[in-house]
């Protein structure tokens, strides 16, 4: 496995709204690794997924996401990375990190019928917008940081080796059928976030009433809200502290970061968990009979 040439944080290639590149190896702590298999009901930047293939942490591997176009990227990504890679190192050499010319035409090619095509303009505009939007609704100012790198490409081949192996599939998870031996990290898109970053939104009370039912072991993670806790509330629900960018205006990309909690919670138990909450200095909030949220 290419593990060891990819820093300790770096989890994906793309800069995904909601991403868990710098999370996603404390959030492996609480899985459980008793079972054989891994799956992802929402796919999103894969950080979660390819941080545990590099840990060899189970033995198979799924990862599944309603979005076409991001679906289509990983698929891209594993199948067919020297042509993905061929055309991204000849933009780079044409446009050096980018320019307004590429990140219009990218957006354009996100309606390509060519799948490498598509894939490229996705990677193009995801590393060019801000928060990684894949519809590509902003230019980021930091242009030349954030855009596409040597360094970044060189890179590609190494997740194309750590998905190998992986079945992705494009289904709602409303129609994934997730085997009983399986772990399920599960991380839906949270509560009241815009299209801007995700093209389809989840209720969340279907959501909860959909991964209550599930048959296997699973790790959700959401924001914490009173409607998210009332939702949850006959779980433990570990909140854990965070520093991130909130959108002041998205219409002009203004930022600014702010201090926060998100809700880690789980249906199985970890003998280790309370170790690790004070490890991490997270806390905990104890399970309660609640009537469902409204």
């Amino acid at each position: 496995m290419p593990h060891k040439f990819l820093r300790a944080f770096e989890n994906s290639p793309l800069r995904y709204p909601g991403g868990k590149a710098q999370r996603a190896l404390r959030l492996l702590r609480f899985a459980d690794q008793s079972r054989k298999h891994y799956v992802e009901p929402f796919a999103g930047g894969l950080s979660v997924l390819l941080k545990a293939r590099r840990e060899r942490l189970f033995k198979t591997y799924s990862a599944n996401d309603v979005d076409s176009d991001l679906i289509n990227f990983w698929i891209v990504l594993r199948d067919r990375p020297n042509e993905l890679v061929k055309i991204l190192w000849d933009c780079y050499r044409r446009h050096g990190a980018g320019d307004d010319d590429l990140f219009l035409k990218s957006k354009e090619n996100l309606n390509s019928d060519n799948d490498v095509v598509r894939a490229v303009a996705l990677f193009i505009v995801n590393r060019w917008t801000p928060k990684g939007d894949l519809r590509g609704g902003m230019l980021r100012t930091e242009k030349r940081r954030s855009g596409i790198s040597p360094m970044i490409l060189d890179r590609l081949p190494l997740f194309s080796e750590l998905l190998s192996g992986v079945k992705i599939t494009n289904l709602d998870y409303h129609d994934m059928d997730i085997p009983r031996n399986s772990f399920a990290f599960i991380d839906p898109p949270y509560e009241n976030i815009g299209t801007h970053f995700y093209q389809h939104k989840v209720d969340l009370n279907e959501f909860s009433d959909w991964v209550k039912y599930l048959n296997c072991s699973w790790l959700t993670t959401l924001n914490d809200s009173p409607f998210t806790n009332k939702l949850f509330s006959d779980f433990d629900r570990i909140a854990e502290p965070m520093k991130y960018p909130a959108v002041i205006n998205p219409k002009f990309g203004s930022y600014q970061r702010r201090d926060g909690t998100e809700l880690v919670i789980m249906n199985y138990h970890r003998p280790s968990r309370d170790a690790f909450l004070r490890s991490f200095g997270w806390s905990l909030r104890k399970s309660h009979p609640s009537s469902k949220a409204s």
